[in-house]
């Protein structure tokens, strides 16, 4: 683990709206956001940029397993492996039921809306906490993890005073308002 950081680029992806199979590879490359998410503060900056559409996820019909092996209350998922899914509940455990029979009898389709962003990583690094403090000087906002926050020239300026190799640059060659400093740890 440690700091990762990146400069991306957004666009809005040019899908139609409609239901997209989750293994569909048209969007498989796109960041998701969930309907719940989408007001989160960390994707604000990045709203001009989403598609809202549908996808179609194979789930686990828990109320089925709870029904089928007599477990009451919240369930879930336990423990993988090649030998199955163990599920758990407040009274008790499941054996290891096979993977061919979870997918075949234990799997129900729930589609749910959305919003797609095609995000492209043009720059990153490793642990570079210089560059970290640096970009946290020149924006004008609260960064959290994994958020996407807005990069102007002036963060590019700072970053290049730290990173030697950084083409500050990079900023005026994409469209203005596009690039978004992200990081994760």
């Amino acid at each position: 683990m440690g700091l990762d950081m990146y400069l991306v680029k957004a666009e809005k992806p040019n899908l139609q709206f409609g239901i997209y199979d989750a293994s569909d590879p048209v969007i498989q490359n796109f960041l998701l956001i969930s309907k719940e998410d989408h007001d989160d503060e960390m994707y604000k900056y990045l709203k001009d940029f989403m598609t809202r559409i549908q996808v179609n996820e194979k789930v686990f019909d828990y109320e089925k397993i709870k029904s089928d092996y007599g477990i009451t209350g919240t369930i879930h998922a336990s423990n993988y492996s090649s030998k199955g899914v163990v599920f758990s509940g407040e009274n008790k455990n499941t054996e290891a039921i096979p993977l061919s029979i979870v997918e075949s009898n234990y799997m129900k389709h729930f589609i749910k809306t959305v919003f797609a962003v095609n995000i492209e990583c043009i720059y990153s690094w490793r642990k570079a906490y210089d560059v970290q403090d640096a970009i946290y000087n020149s924006l004008d906002c609260y960064i959290e993890n994994c958020g996407y926050y807005p990069v102007h020239n002036d963060v590019a300026n700072a970053i290049a005073e730290v990173d030697d190799n950084f083409d500050v640059n990079i900023i005026e060659r994409e469209i203005e308002g596009c690039i978004f400093y992200h990081e994760w740890y």
